[in-house]
């Protein structure tokens, strides 16, 4: 049994959300979004995977990323590339109303960057995660591949699209 105290913090979309505030304040949502990948980058420095790293997992107090759910996170310094790598996607697989691919990117990036990760080496893991994240709505929300792929990862991904699972759309 693990007994901890509570933290009485937004959730990450909340928290997102009141940083995007509305229109006006792009700037605050960037600086959250860098926030964001460079603590995850953390995570996986110090050797752990967490289990289920998903925006419901994650609470926003201040300037620090409190994460939540470990029943499935291991410490794992040899499996960190694989299982950082599946925790970028399910962090990402989400359609979020006011995340943008752009939005995306700012988080890789910062990820990216935490981690020292060469140039290269962000534009592969970029690369698989567009890949992955498209198969695994595609899965999930039941997308048919073939449309997934005309319509674009930016489309698939976006609020308010086709592909909203909100809307109850996806092919």
């Amino acid at each position: 049994m693990l007994v901890t105290a509570e933290v009485a913090a937004p959730s990450l979309l909340q928290a997102i959300g009141a940083a995007q505030g509305g229109a006006a304040h792009p700037a605050a949502k960037r600086r959250f979004l860098t926030r964001l990948g460079t603590q995850v980058a953390r995570l996986h420095a110090t050797g752990f995977v967490h289990g289920d790293l998903v925006p419901s997992n994650l609470l926003a107090d201040g300037d620090t990323l409190v994460f939540l759910d470990h029943d499935r996170t291991r410490r794992s310094p040899l499996l960190v590339w694989w299982g950082g790598r599946r925790n970028l996607l399910q962090l990402g697989r989400f359609v979020v109303p006011v995340i943008t691919a752009s939005d995306r990117m700012r988080v890789l990036r910062a990820y990216g960057e935490a981690r020292r990760l060469a140039p290269a080496a962000r534009k592969r893991l970029a690369r698989w995660l567009v890949r992955a994240t498209m198969a695994r709505r595609c899965r999930i929300d039941h997308i048919a591949p073939g449309e997934a792929r005309r319509a674009g990862f930016r489309e698939v991904m976006r609020s308010g699209g086709p592909f909203d699972p909100v809307r109850g759309a996806g092919g």
